[in-house]
């Protein structure tokens, strides 16, 4: 087994867990609490959001997320991740599926050299306005093996060394 070092960086966040022993992935938490947000569509800070109509609450530390919108969410959490891995941080499905939202960018992958805060970009695609609280599950990650890849050009098309089948995207079918 492998150790993963973590680092609470604020009084208030949550270490991330598991719910049973045997699961794949650690659940990730929103850290909400006396935190600032300025509110900036491209404007990156120490914690922030993505959409104009997010707000939070700083008495609760709930933060409004308008429907179609995005948030970049803080866990407070900071990891040491071994050499020779990454985290990959996932959407959960519970969210997904209850809630519509999801990871934006589909996969957060974490390189071992990154050593600052975990964020989570969070997209609502539902058509209605949601209230993450302070502690919410926001996301799942999975420590993973990094193979070293060696990259070689050449000059056979990929096509050549496969299969008739072509396109992708569904090129196989649905049944």
């Amino acid at each position: 087994m492998i150790s993963l070092q973590y680092y609470l960086i604020t009084d208030t966040a949550k270490a991330p867990d598991k719910a049973h022993e045997e699961d794949a992935c650690f659940d990730l938490y929103a850290d909400l609490m006396n935190r600032k947000y300025k509110i900036s569509r491209t404007q990156i800070t120490s914690s922030f959001s993505l959409c104009e109509d997010c707000y939070e609450d700083l008495a609760t530390g709930d933060l409004f997320l308008p429907h179609n919108a995005a948030a970049i969410i803080p866990t407070g959490i900071s990891f040491a991740i071994p050499e020779g891995y990454r985290i990959d941080v996932k959407s959960r499905s519970g969210r997904a599926a209850k809630y519509r939202q999801f990871l934006t960018n589909g996969i957060g992958t974490i390189d071992e050299t990154y050593v600052d805060e975990i964020f989570v970009l969070l997209t609502n695609s539902s058509g209605k306005s949601y209230t993450i609280k302070h502690h919410d599950k926001i996301a799942q990650f999975s420590l993973e093996k990094v193979l070293p890849v060696s990259l070689i050009q050449t000059s056979v098309p990929p096509a050549s060394l496969k299969t008739s089948r072509g396109g992708g995207l569904g090129s196989t079918g649905d049944r």
